[in-house]
């Protein structure tokens, strides 16, 4: 039976179902989905999660019938880790640990194992970049606009729990549900679309690349989002780097005088943008007043919350640089400390913390980590751990060891794909991303890590 289904049938299949699952995932990025039933968002990602469970259970009779096991070994002992303190923590609730494990196995086993065994397939990868490109153009479109029009909503669903659309709190929220999270999704369409513009001859691309370069940069400036600026810089000081290294022009320096050039070259670079956001924030500080002031005169809606600045009350009237997260981070290690071999599960980390430590920092607040390193330490322990950071750490080894970094092309994928993946695992520095999470940045981190892995280990 399993051999009617023809190998290119099926790779066309998890083609579509990819493709289909990226632009829920970018829908769901949207905050006015929020607006609506919940049971509409549940209905869609619960036929989302059924397909992709079909396409893999198909996908391992396949492989088993030819004696193959293609999938990561300690990707999957990483998911059997966390079946187990999902068992093991069974009395906070399963349900959404059970979830997550279907969208795990469909992240690593799916996603990842696509991107890696058809890494040459060019054209798919293209369809990614492309639909991210054009809905984050539209989307941050939409958000400029509710800007300049200083729009501003917010409702509350509990005293935690609310929704929040267009400027707010000196931020651009947009129509993203969390202005990090859609401005480190900026940061990587700006990687990419420097990628095609690079490769392109059409000059409609170079204008629509360039026009949206610029407004994604918009959008990071007016989100006031730390995290992404960090991201781009750490972007920026390793695309110098990396050009120095390459330049014909430095070819016969030292590497003590390339390395030293870097260094000189990244300070200074990150000092002008770091100047240049400054300005830029400055220019739509003033330009907040006249539209207040136009928008009055027209008698439009206005936003009900004066915003007529854009620093953040919540970092500048703090002391605390960290947001509160050394707190949080503090609280969870402390939580990993009493279930560290399996730990306390994904989904369950805030009722564990109520009962076995109601005084600490996560207990009275209800934070999750905030980290998806710590995530998975305290959520799988040490167990889970080893066998995740194993695979890191074996992937980047591997990434680093075989790309000649010293003769890239131009029109190769791999420096900018592995630049969206830093992006990813540096936000996951801050924020809970691309593990043990069911996002859009998930699914693009594993895409591309599992090309860059084809590449490393198939040329």
């Amino acid at each position: 039976m399993w051999q009617l289904i023809s190998n290119e049938k099926f790779i066309r299949v998890k083609e579509i179902y990819l493709q289909c699952l990226l632009m829920g995932l970018v829908l769901r990025a949207i905050n006015f989905v929020s607006l609506l039933p919940s049971k509409y968002d549940g209905a869609v990602f619960t036929v989302l999660a059924a397909a992709g469970s079909i396409i893999l259970f198909i996908d391992l009779i396949k492989n088993l019938l030819n004696r193959k096991f293609p999938y990561d070994k300690m990707l999957v002992f990483f998911v059997l880790v966390i079946i187990l303190s999902t068992v093991m923590n069974r009395r906070y609730g399963m349900i959404p640990n059970l979830k997550l494990v279907v969208w795990s196995a469909i992240y690593y086993f799916l996603a990842y194992q696509f991107g890696k065994d058809f890494y040459k397939n060019a054209s798919f990868f293209k369809k990614i970049s492309l639909t991210l490109i054009c809905s984050w153009f539209l989307l941050v479109i939409s958000s400029l606009v509710m800007f300049f029009l200083n729009f501003g909503y917010e409702k509350f669903y509990s005293p935690r729990d609310r929704i929040r659309i267009g400027f707010l709190e000196s931020r651009l929220f947009g129509v993203f549900g969390d202005p990090n999270y859609a401005a480190t999704a900026s940061v990587v369409i700006i990687i990419l679309s420097v990628y095609y513009f690079i490769q392109s001859d059409n000059k409609l691309s170079k204008l629509f690349l360039s026009s949206n370069i610029f407004l994604q940069y918009l959008y990071i400036v007016l989100s006031g989002s730390r995290t992404a600026e960090v991201i781009a810089y750490v972007s920026i000081a390793i695309t110098i780097s990396l050009l120095i290294f390459n330049l014909k022009r430095f070819e016969s320096w030292s590497f003590l005088y390339k390395l030293v050039l870097s260094v000189i070259s990244i300070v200074l670079t990150v000092f002008i943008v770091h100047v240049f956001i400054d300005l830029t924030k400055f220019f739509f500080t003033e330009l907040l007043e006249l539209l207040k002031s136009r928008i009055s005169d027209n008698n439009l809606a206005r936003n009900s919350q004066a915003n007529s600045s854009l620093i953040r009350k919540d970092v500048a009237e703090s002391n605390d640089v960290s947001n509160l997260r050394f707190s949080i981070w503090r609280s969870a290690l402390e939580i990993f400390s009493t279930s560290w071999i399996y730990g306390v599960s994904p989904k369950n980390l805030i009722p564990y913390a109520r009962e076995y430590l109601p005084n600490g920092f996560i207990a009275q607040n209800g934070f999750i980590a905030h980290n998806s390193y710590i995530n998975v330490l305290v959520s799988t322990g040490v167990l889970g751990a080893v066998s995740f950071f194993g695979f890191c750490f074996k992937n980047l080894f591997q990434i680093v060891k075989n790309i000649n970094w010293l003769k890239l092309k131009i029109d190769d994928f791999n420096f900018p794909y592995f630049l969206v993946v830093l992006s990813y695992a540096v936000f996951g520095l801050f924020n809970s991303e691309f593990v043990l999470e069911h996002t859009l940045g998930s699914l693009v981190f594993w895409l591309f890590l599992g090309r860059l892995m084809g590449r490393v280990k198939n040329d």
